[in-house]
């Protein structure tokens, strides 16, 4: 499995975790998708990165990471400055996505309707952070906020200075 995963533009990184590197177009996404990966970018979303469900091998039930395991995981190893919680059918989630995109700035996107315990993460994250909805935007590990916390980042140019940090 690792070698397909590899030849698929896999990078295994710690705990379970797995991403991708950025994608160039829908012929590399659908090899990723058959590979097992799930959330792959499309041509029109250049920034995305790829990520694999957090079940290989991790600690929780049926070898899934808990609940607050995968945001810590998902945070301290995404490879990239934003980590987004969001779901693939919230209009909110693609618009923070598509800022990013235009933006040209890496992110990863840990799509919770498509975990089998996303309601538990959402859960973990409204404990974290006091925010119930998605998107959930972090910036080197610190919470944004949702969509229009996000936004108005943007607008202040608080966003450029969070992203400018390392």
């Amino acid at each position: 499995v690792e070698l397909g995963l590899r030849m698929a533009g896999v990078a295994f990184a710690g705990c379970g975790a797995v991403v991708l590197r950025r994608t160039a177009g829908a012929a590399e996404s659908a090899r990723a998708r058959r590979a097992g990966v799930v959330g792959a970018a499309r041509a029109r979303r250049p920034g995305a990165l790829l990520m694999r469900d957090w079940a290989m091998g991790a600690s929780g039930k049926d070898g899934q990471l808990a609940p607050k395991e995968l945001i810590a995981d998902a945070l301290q190893n995404s490879g990239t400055r934003v980590v987004i919680f969001s779901k693939t059918s919230c209009s909110f989630s693609t618009r923070v996505k598509q800022l990013f995109d235009s933006m040209g700035e890496p992110y990863k996107a840990i799509e919770l309707n498509r975990l089998p315990n996303g309601g538990a993460v959402q859960m973990a994250l409204l404990e974290m952070t006091g925010q119930r909805t998605v998107p959930n935007v972090f910036i080197n590990q610190e919470h944004v906020g949702g969509c229009d916390k996000t936004m108005e980042a943007l607008r202040s140019g608080e966003l450029d200075k969070m992203l400018s940090r390392a």
